[in-house]
């Protein structure tokens, strides 16, 4: 993949902006994306307090459990067996349900734009039942058998795309299904991560076609940002458009480059999911996309080593059934299909769009935004200010944030929520405050989960690996609400973590802190199994992929990683590791029935949980000299750390505005104008 320069597009002139023309865009998609007023249903309340599950949540939950899991489980055990191992008799009265036991486990799918959406399909790979060597290995069946799955940003994408496609294998997800790609697609089919094209850039070296790309997804927010029901469109619109081409069903190889036919996604909704069949079946892991409030009143006191956003910021969910969050500072939700309402009388619907979904969770613009107010002369700040302007002459809106996904505020006035006085919710990145894992919503005790699988695909170190820094984060931001959430101890610093070895290798946390603490089985990103080629920590600013080969490569490494475990005396992977992640799994529900754990789990125990005691003498001297400060991941300028790349990749969105589309600007605004004139010229 070549990188993206976006250098070229500054002095190239489309032939639309000369001819006065609009450049190629889906009317069809622009009418899909726009939301729309509704009629409120009979004794609608619009809030719910989160004092517990939402009722559909729990009626999915409680038949999930009833219907589906035993079976799963069953299935699990039997691959479990077929591995060789010898499995401890507890362990097989729990997965066959005895004493009514059903454990309760989630997965968590970190950000890392397109190289955790990758390595989490191909870890997911080696979890699934429907695949052979998973199940003569003994992992096959812990898809099936979870009971939720969260993600944020790239694991957001991963997430939503899964569900949203009906939960087909990975190599289909991935690679789209087998038969050969037609133009003619069915909306409702999905046609795989279509990795061969860039999310921004999908006309390769050709600079006029990729400008009138970027001009189409605009135009196609403008209805949106037009209509009462919508009333505001940001850059992360524009790009969750691009990127429904890729994780959205009704695009595949034959159509993604159809700029005026085809749907690309709009008008899929989030909510929608609810009619996938694996979810209506009971079938799917109950899915869960995150994104951080971006608020002028967060604490700074809270941020995490060189973030933009403190850890005390509200995060928000989208699930299949409502938006909001169980942070104390909100402990609120609305119905997801109504987002965009806010009151009990006047409601939207069509605003929970999985492109938005997409663009909010991935939404990394606000880290350019904040750093203009210590390096205003910065190229990469000037330009994003140039496109932000130019962005505003062609969708104008008041007071809002064009870095940021914004929504409707349907919270305006709930006493002690930060953003009770403002009209409308800025929300960026899931883990743009640093806690790059969705950990939170799973902690959630209403939600019951015992214990957590958490791929942490971050790319902390120079070399794009994950050094530790997304767990630390998450356990401070917990420490923060200590009433809501409990965290298992682990290593205070990324030095201790890779002193200890725990970047590389399995390990689980919290075995033994208590049943309302989860039991963290942690699976990093943190370097390639010993022998093999480093293909897995690509950078965050590679949006595509062009060779099919490396890609399946990037897959298979994935699986082995997360399966290894901890080898011992020389092997290649530790034979007891199967056995030793179905104890974690299920030790929570062992612990509740009070049944007494087999010296088979024991002994994993003694291999993978972090003690931490034990690790103080061990790691004193190494951890002194860790000098890069708690965390880190960067110095000096944001630009410098892990969104860097990705900023300067998302920038060609932005910047092929300003010379693309001024010309549209003045277009769309005199057409807009002449009809109320009630836009304003917007600071962002």
């Amino acid at each position: 993949m070549k990188e993206f320069s976006f250098a070229p597009l500054l002095f190239l002139l489309p032939h639309f902006v000369s001819s006065q023309q609009l450049p190629p865009f889906s009317k069809a998609a622009l009418a899909a994306y726009t939301p729309q007023a509704a009629a409120c249903p009979a004794h609608f309340s619009l809030i719910r307090e989160a004092k517990q599950l939402s009722p559909k949540e729990h009626a999915y939950q409680h038949a999930r459990h009833k219907d589906a899991l035993p079976d799963a489980f069953k299935t699990y055990l039997k691959h479990l067996i077929s591995s060789g191992q010898d499995i401890p008799e507890t362990l097989k009265d729990i997965y066959r349900g005895k004493r009514g036991a059903s454990p309760s486990y989630g997965l968590a799918f970190s950000g890392g734009a397109y190289r955790a959406a990758l390595f989490e399909a191909g870890a997911v790979a080696a979890f699934d039942g429907r695949n052979k060597s998973s199940n003569a290995a003994g992992f096959g069946g812990i898809l099936q058998g979870a009971s939720y799955m969260a993600g944020l940003s790239g694991g957001g994408w991963f997430v939503t795309a899964l569900a949203q496609a009906n939960m087909p294998t990975m190599p289909e997800l991935v690679f789209g299904p087998p038969s050969a790609p037609s133009a003619e697609v069915n909306p409702n089919v999905y046609g795989g991560f279509n990795i061969a094209f860039d999310v921004l850039t999908p006309f390769g070296n050709n600079d006029t076609l990729n400008q009138a790309f970027v001009g189409g997804l605009i135009l196609e927010t403008t209805g949106k940002a037009g209509s009462p029901a919508g009333r505001h469109a940001g850059l992360p619109d524009a790009f969750g458009i691009s990127l429904a081409r890729h994780f959205a069903n009704g695009t595949n190889a034959a159509n993604l480059l159809d700029l005026e036919n085809a749907l690309h996604g709009s008008g899929q909704l989030f909510s929608g999911i609810e009619k996938v069949p694996a979810f209506q079946t009971h079938q799917l892991p109950f899915p869960i996309v995150l994104s951080t409030l971006l608020s002028d009143k967060g604490n700074a006191s809270n941020l995490f080593s060189n973030e933009v956003v403190p850890l005390s910021n509200t995060k928000f969910e989208y699930n299949i059934f409502e938006f909001g969050s169980y942070d104390p500072s909100l402990s609120a939700f609305i119905p997801i299909k109504n987002l965009g309402s806010v009151d009990d009388h006047t409601c939207v619907a069509g605003f929970d769009q999985i492109a938005f979904v997409l663009g909010s969770t991935g939404d990394i613009f606000p880290v350019v935004n904040a750093s203009a107010q210590f390096a205003p002369d910065d190229p990469t700040v000037l330009q994003f200010e140039a496109s932000s302007a130019a962005f505003q002459q062609i969708v104008p809106q008041a007071n809002v944030r064009l870095d940021s996904a914004l929504v409707p505020n349907a919270f305006k006035g709930r006493h002690g929520f930060s953003e009770a006085e403002q009209e409308v919710l800025s929300l960026g990145d899931g883990g743009i405050d640093g806690a790059n894992l969705p950990l939170q919503p799973l902690l959630v005790k209403a939600r019951g989960v015992q214990a957590i699988i958490a791929v942490d695909v971050s790319g902390n170190t120079d070399d794009n690996f994950a050094d530790g820094s997304a767990m630390i984060a998450e356990s401070k931001r917990a420490a923060l609400f200590p009433g809501a959430y409990k965290f298992p101890a682990i290593p205070p610093t990324p030095a201790d973590f890779v002193a200890q070895g725990l970047t590389t290798k399995p390990t689980f946390f919290g075995c033994d802190e208590g049943a309302d603490v989860p039991l963290i089985v942690y699976l990093p990103n943190g370097g390639a199994p010993p022998g093999q080629p480093a293909i897995t920590n690509a950078s965050t600013n590679q949006l595509s992929f062009s060779d099919p080969a490396l890609v399946q490569q990037i897959l298979d490494q994935a699986g082995q990683t997360v399966t290894r475990g901890r080898p011992q005396y020389g092997q290649s992977r530790d034979p007891l590791f199967p056995v030793c992640l179905a104890c974690a799994l299920a030790e929570g529900e062992r612990g509740r029935l009070h049944m007494k754990r087999d010296h088979q789990c024991d002994v994993c125990f003694e291999r993978y949980c972090y003690a931490p005691d034990q690790y103080k003498q061990k790691v004193s001297t190494l951890g002194a000299l860790a000098t890069a400060g708690e965390g880190s991941e960067e110095s000096g300028s944001v630009f410098s750390g892990r969104y860097a790349p990705v900023v300067i990749s998302l920038l060609a969105l932005n910047v092929v505005l300003v010379v693309a589309l001024i010309a549209l600007g003045g277009l769309l605004c005199r057409r807009r104008r002449t009809s109320g004139g009630r836009y304003q010229a917007v600071r962002t």
